[in-house]
């Protein structure tokens, strides 16, 4: 069976894609808000920071913690990824001149500007670490790294049906908050084109997209 992509970045696997027949969507601006984004995180189990509407969240976490001193990722725009159209500003800021945006409470990691990625393309999974030298976005900056620490076993995951997709972590205290679920994560220079190659990438893919379809289209039984 083919298997034709429509994206809007490129990735080093992205030849072999056929030039007809089901489409594969893989848009980094995907159809995901912010708020939908962490609310799916929340379904799946995981901690995700405090998040909202600025003028409800920002007086309700000072009241909570007892203090003002708190910082707040303001997303511009709910859609972006890779560390575009947000910013870090105090609470007295997101008030002031934010309180239309979904902003999402500032955690500080054990390790600044540091998150790890849980990747998993078609059955083989990988973790990957992230940092730079920007204040506080592991994926921004002069000088960012990307390192491959560990392989998962090959099997298909339990609940997430995407052919890929990747989960965004930062470590606080004994705590891992997930910050991200993004279905259309890069590969290239990440340590697994390394692992890989661009035919491995997109058989994984084929056979993912096309067993999801198979599954969603079997009937329920009566």
């Amino acid at each position: 069976m083919t298997l034709q992509l429509k994206s809007d970045f490129v990735d080093y696997y992205d030849h072999c894609f056929d030039k007809k027949g089901p489409i594969f969507d893989r848009y980094a601006k995907n159809a995901l808000t912010r708020a939908d984004n962490l609310q799916l995180l929340i379904n799946l189990g995981y901690n995700v920071p405090s998040h909202g509407i600025a003028r409800n969240i920002v007086p309700h976490l000072i009241k909570l913690k007892d203090t003002s001193d708190l910082s707040f990722i303001v997303y511009l725009d709910e859609y972006s990824h890779c560390g575009k159209d947000k910013i870090k500003v105090s609470a007295e800021l997101a008030l002031e001149h934010f309180g239309e945006y979904f902003v999402v409470e500032y955690l500080q990691p054990d390790k600044r500007a540091t998150s790890y990625r849980f990747l998993q393309v078609g059955k083989r999974s990988f973790g990957l670490v992230y940092s730079s030298n920007d204040e506080w976005r592991s994926n921004c900056g002069t000088e960012v790294n990307v390192r491959l620490v560990c392989h998962g076993d090959d099997k298909i995951h339990e609940t997430i049906k995407d052919p890929i997709f990747a989960i965004d972590f930062i470590k606080v205290g004994e705590f891992l908050y997930a910050l991200d679920f993004n279905s259309a994560p890069g590969i290239r220079s990440t340590g697994v084109d390394k692992e890989m190659k661009p035919r491995e990438i997109f058989d994984e893919i084929h056979e993912a997209f096309h067993r999801s379809k198979k599954a969603s289209n079997t009937p329920t039984p009566s």
